[in-house]
C-alpha cells in the first residue's frame, strides 16, 4: 500500500490516526517513510509547532512499533538549517535501535559511514554498539530516475 501526503498536518494526522487502522486492517509489518522531516524543512513551520509536531509522530512511532511489531524505516536529510535538523537529529535518531550516517569527507571523494546498534542486554539494560567504515564515491551505487 502506497499512500502520499502534501501538507505536514495531513502527515501528522494519518501517522497517528489512520496508520493504527491501516496496520490492522492489511496486517502490515513494514513502514517505508523516505525523508520523514522533509515537510518540515520546506514549509518553514515555527520551530515551537514542529516540536509538538514531532512529539505526536514519534510517540505514535513508539507505540504502533511496539504494539503491533511494526519495523520502521525513514531517512533524514540534513541541511543547512542547523537548528531545525539538530532538532530532528536528535529526537528521532535515539528511538531506533540501528541507524546508518553517511557523511561525506570535506577533505577527500571519501565518505565516512557510521552503524550505531543498540540492543538490549539484560544485565546492564542497553549496550551500543558503534563501528565507523570509510568508503569511496566509487563504491556508492546511485540508482537514478528512469527516463521513459
Amino acid at each position: 500500500m502506497v499512500t502520499r501526503v502534501f501538507t505536514i498536518y495531513q502527515l501528522v494526522y494519518l501517522i497517528v490516526y489512520n496508520l493504527p487502522k491501516m496496520i490492522h486492517t492489511f496486517n502490515v509489518k513494514l513502514i517505508l517513510i523516505p525523508n520523514l522531516f522533509d515537510m518540515f524543512i520546506q514549509d518553514q513551520i515555527d520551530i515551537n509547532e514542529a516540536k509538538s509536531l514531532i512529539k505526536e509522530i514519534v510517540d505514535a512511532i513508539l507505540i504502533l512499533s511496539r504494539r503491533n511489531n511494526v519495523l520502521f524505516i525513514t531517512s533524514i536529510l540534513l541541511n543547512n538549517l542547523l537548528s531545525i535538523s539538530d532538532l530532528y537529529y536528535k529526537t528521532l535518531l535515539p528511538l531506533f535501535n540501528k541507524s546508518i550516517e553517511i557523511i561525506q569527507s570535506k577533505s577527500s571523494e571519501r565518505f565516512i559511514m557510521k552503524i550505531d546498534e543498540k540492543f538490549c542486554n539484560y544485565v546492564t539494560n542497553y549496550v551500543t554498539n558503534n563501528r565507523k567504515y570509510f568508503i569511496s564515491k566509487n563504491d556508492l551505487l546511485i540508482v537514478s530516475k528512469i527516463s521513459r
